[in-house]
């Protein structure tokens, strides 16, 4: 079981890093300050805010894979105990940041946007964001081979 449970984390980061990679390429392609109006830039908003929400959303069966091998996965069965687990390995940096960066993924993916400004402000702070979500993957990577959980590249 434990060698499956290691298999598995493995390929999840590897998938993780290429949605790193995806992530900062949308982030690279902007500058602040946004400005909406412009299709191609808005193309460019979309992407950003798309890889930000998926590569928060991959996040979460890793860390359950993770509770797992740690032998803890009973005590992490709601999303908040196990963010609360991920803060206690110090691969979240704040629960109450990880939050508010769901409840901004949460805005993303169900609103439609009629007032710039704030859709304007919501971009900027996921263009401000993209680093504590790819910290988060890095302490993640750092955590799992520190603990002998993946041994070998993550490609």
């Amino acid at each position: 079981m434990k060698h499956n449970l290691q298999i598995l984390l493995h390929e999840q980061l590897q998938r993780l890093q290429k949605m790193v990679a995806h992530l900062m390429y949308s982030h690279n392609s902007i500058h602040l300050p946004i400005v909406l109006g412009h299709e191609e830039k808005m193309i460019a908003y979309e992407a950003l805010s798309a890889r930000f929400s998926r590569l928060q959303d991959a996040l979460i069966p890793v860390f359950r894979t993770l509770a797992q091998l740690e032998l803890e996965h009973r005590k992490s069965e709601r999303i908040l105990d196990l963010l609360n687990l991920m803060e206690k390995y110090r691969i979240v940096e704040s629960v109450e940041k990880w939050q508010q960066i769901r409840e901004m993924r949460n805005t993303i993916a169900h609103e439609y946007w009629d007032d710039d400004e704030a859709l304007a402000g919501l971009l900027t702070q996921v263009w401000h964001d993209t680093e504590l979500l790819t910290e988060t993957v890095k302490r993640l990577q750092l955590y799992c081979v520190r603990e002998k959980f993946i041994v070998g590249e993550i490609k």
